[in-house]
């Protein structure tokens, strides 16, 4: 089932409007939706928009142009939301034949968007789309497009293999051989973003070799990273992509790990709480695994300098929590740094 819109996000009907040019559109959603939220509200409320049949069709071109155009700087195949596009523009030209000029034209300008042109669209109000397509409407066959839009790849096809694997490791952890099958593929399935946390806490071995050739394409899988919960899996995980030598180490390092260490430290100080209510040691089990965590990050040169701002703030971290032995340990060696 999918989640309700977080507070404060609202349906955009003020985005969808059909005299201004689309990319208009674009700018203000990116505007006014912080990055980390982005795939969020799409997902929430621009996902169900493209797929409702209660909103005119032109309103749903919309909603599916977003959905495009918001990870148009990376090929079309890293796109999350490829294959529901690719189902409304199959849905719509269904219709075609017998249905009105706006849907008629939402086919159209459907099949244009999933050969890529993004940038035409978006010049382009929903009106003038109209307008366009009854310029050349009597020539399109809508049975069989006259440039055929790209076939579901692996990642979005359900009945693939590699994806049903993928599929498993997000709700259970994988068998020996299961695993193997999957490490073994050149090109690993893509994750939809929202369930990286569930694959990285019930199989931390396998999430890497997903993630490193994809992270440098794909700034959605990005955001679930910079969230993950304080546990041995996330730190296992985060700690081989700082390790990588690849790109992705990169993008990680820069991207990743200040978010998710403040995230962290947030967590920590709920396991505190938790404690203070029902008597639990979660408390200890956290601050070690964050320390060590961040002490290997220093003993391997992946944090710059004692300035850094991740180190600042696990300075004071470890000076809160400098009762425990790895804080004391870590608060040490960042006092020396800075001494």
């Amino acid at each position: 089932m999918r989640s309700s819109p977080s507070p404060g996000v609202q349906r955009p009907r003020y985005i969808l409007t059909r005299d201004a040019p689309l990319s208009d559109a674009l700018d203000r959603f990116r505007r006014e939706t912080p990055d980390v939220q982005r795939f969020q509200a799409a997902l929430d409320v621009l996902l169900p928009i493209a797929q409702s049949q209660s909103d005119s069709p032109l309103i749903r071109l919309a909603a599916a142009y977003l959905l495009i155009a918001l990870y148009a700087p990376h090929t079309l195949d890293l796109n999350p939301f490829l294959a529901p596009v690719q189902d409304a523009h199959r849905l719509a030209r269904s219709k075609a034949q017998t249905g009105t000029e706006e849907v008629r034209c939402e086919a159209w300008a459907l099949g244009r968007l999933l050969q890529g042109e993004v940038e035409d669209l978006g010049r382009r109000s929903l009106d003038e789309l109209l307008d366009d397509w009854r310029a050349v409407g009597d020539e399109i066959s809508y049975s069989r497009p006259g440039t055929p839009v790209p076939a579901p790849t692996t990642e979005h096809d359900p009945s693939s293999p590699a994806l049903s694997l993928l599929h498993t490791a997000t709700h259970r952890t994988l068998t020996l051989s299961e695993s193997r099958a999957l490490l073994s593929l050149p090109h690993p399935p893509i994750p939809v973003p929202p369930s990286l946390p569930q694959l990285i806490a019930l199989n931390p071995h396998i999430a890497p070799h997903i993630l490193l050739p994809l992270l440098p394409a794909s700034p959605a899988h990005l955001s679930p990273l910079c969230t993950l919960p304080p546990t041995r899996a996330s730190f296992e995980v985060l700690g081989k992509l700082l390790r990588s030598r690849a790109r992705a180490g990169n993008v990680v390092r820069t991207a990743v790990l200040g978010p998710f260490l403040a995230s962290a430290v947030d967590g920590v100080e709920g396991m505190r709480r938790e404690d203070e209510a029902d008597g639990g040691d979660r408390l200890v089990r956290g601050v070690r695994m964050l320390c060590v965590f961040f002490l290997a990050l220093l003993e391997d040169g992946l944090i710059g300098s004692a300035s850094d701002p991740e180190a600042v703030e696990m300075f004071h971290f470890s000076l809160r929590y400098a009762r425990f032995s790895d804080a004391q340990r870590l608060y040490q060696t960042l006092a020396t740094a800075t001494s």
